[in-house]
């Protein structure tokens, strides 16, 4: 059984190496992987070098269970993937031919729907291909969500740059300098979201403020149980942009959650290192 993908007549998906397509034969339905000790990671990527960290960090989980990684290129020729795979990781790779669009968080959203569609595990996560996760980000996040029962579970995260370092911010690093970065920089630091002190974002999902509701958890942060996204999907058609605030898909996943009223909770740890400089921040600017 082939997994339904709904592709348009402009789309295709191709696996390139790994087993996972034959893997779909054996397990007809998504969900029926219901063991906590295998888990799906996927990321999305347009090739760019710090591909190989981010699977790196995926290797160097302390999770005991098997993990199986699906790496998605983004109308890549060839992806810079030279990694020895460890016994404990099963990795996938494939490569998607979208319709052409300026828009990257539409193109991102979209991604992310066609890896939902593949995702043969009942718990899985995303991680983008600029970003690392310490050793015990699934650990942790598998803990809780056994623990709670919830649909959907979170970290923190550590904001670093493109070496690698830890970066503590002197204003809201996802809006251009400027008197609105600073305003909200003041509001979440007030909050206890952000520090001026250190390098932790205390990302929650809700944080009302008069009228206007600040809450966001980056899309690394979380792990999902698949029966969420018999629920929702990530949302390709609301207009969105550079330098727009809350504008991304995982912005609009969590519109969707609260509107839900589906509960999740945090493990208060920042397992996320998230890097500064990405297509929608520039804290060089």
């Amino acid at each position: 059984m082939k997994p339904e993908l709904n592709l348009s007549p402009q789309e295709s998906f191709e696996f390139q190496t790994g087993a996972w397509s034959d893997e779909l034969e054996t397990l007809p339905n998504c969900l029926q992987d219901a063991s906590s000790r295998n888990i799906s990671v996927v990321i999305v990527t347009l090739g760019r070098p710090q591909l190989e960290q981010a699977m790196e960090s995926v290797y160097q989980q302390d999770f005991t269970g098997t993990i199986r990684l699906l790496v998605i290129g983004d109308n890549c020729q060839k992806l810079p993937i030279n990694l020895p795979t460890p016994p404990h990781i099963k990795l996938t790779v494939g490569n998607t031919r979208l319709n052409q669009d300026s828009n990257p968080y539409h193109r991102v959203a979209r991604l992310r729907n066609i890896a939902c569609c593949l995702v043969n595990t009942r718990f899985f996560c995303f991680l983008d291909d600029d970003n690392l996760w310490e050793k015990d980000h699934i650990s942790t996040l598998i803990d809780l969500i056994q623990k709670t029962g919830f649909l959907a579970v979170h970290s923190w995260r550590k904001l670093i740059n493109h070496d690698g370092k830890f970066v503590i911010p002197n204003r809201y690093p996802w809006l251009p300098s400027g008197s609105l970065s600073e305003q909200m920089f003041s509001i979440y630091c007030q909050h206890g979201v952000m520090n001026p002190n250190d390098s932790i974002i205390r990302d929650r999902p809700t944080l009302n403020v008069g009228e206007q509701d600040y809450g966001m958890v980056d899309m690394g942060e979380w792990l999902f149980d698949r029966e969420l996204f018999s629920l929702i999907q990530f949302n390709e058609d609301e207009p969105s942009g550079k330098h727009q605030l809350h504008s991304g898909e995982d912005d609009k996943l969590l519109r969707d959650l609260k509107k839900l009223a589906v509960p999740t909770a945090c493990t208060s740890k920042p397992t996320l290192l998230y890097r500064l400089g990405g297509f929608s921040n520039d804290f060089t600017k």
